[in-house]
């Protein structure tokens, strides 16, 4: 079987709106079952560090219901991050035809979080080296530089794309391909769907 990230982009777009979308309408006990399912593959990419009050059962069993799917929604989104590149995304999105500005839009967002990610990294690294501990000064010595870094960034990808004199028409070679394994998750998501919509 192929690693998730050798999968055609579409099936994974799909897919991932599909199982959202059946997040959002499963029981109690299917949102945990499907938290619990996304967990693994996360897990396998990625390691982790992630007065008086007056409430009811019900209302606690609802809270934890919610913040299931809502964990289950990121992680979808973070597995969804994680095994995909802003190009493949882009072209995918256009093979799909969207129009350009939404697909480089998506594309863009994928690769500021890629960004964000590593320059939180390399942030976090420096504050170590220099021996800042964890602490609200920890967090603020990482938070500026990031935000900073954020501004600087940003600029940036608007010079590029000022420069290149973008348009609003993008053309991207697609190399997807669709096989048996895109047919079985895209069919295993509708499955999904419809036994959460009955």
């Amino acid at each position: 079987m192929r690693d998730i990230d050798e999968l055609d982009a579409r099936v994974k777009i799909i897919a991932t709106l599909i199982v959202g979308i059946s997040l959002l309408h499963a029981s109690r006990g299917l949102a945990l079952f499907m938290a619990f399912i996304l967990t693994i593959p996360l897990m396998q990419r990625k390691a982790f560090t992630p007065g008086f009050l007056t409430f009811s059962l019900v209302g606690l069993l609802g809270g934890v219901d919610y913040f299931l799917r809502l964990l289950a929604l990121m992680e979808l989104g973070l597995l969804f991050s994680e095994t995909m590149d802003a190009g493949e995304l882009t072209g995918a999105l256009l093979n799909l035809r969207l129009p350009s500005d939404v697909a480089l839009s998506a594309g863009l967002v994928v690769n500021g979080l890629q960004n964000l990610e590593r320059l939180y990294r390399e942030i976090s690294e420096a504050q170590a080296s220099r021996g800042v501990k964890g602490s609200f000064t920890s967090l603020k010595a990482r938070i500026v530089p990031l935000l900073i870094g954020t501004v600087l960034l940003g600029t940036e990808l608007g010079e590029a794309i000022e420069a290149r004199g973008y348009q609003g028409d993008l053309r991207l070679p697609y190399r997807g391909k669709f096989g048996l394994e895109e047919a079985l998750i895209l069919a295993g998501s509708v499955l999904l769907l419809a036994v959460n919509l009955i």
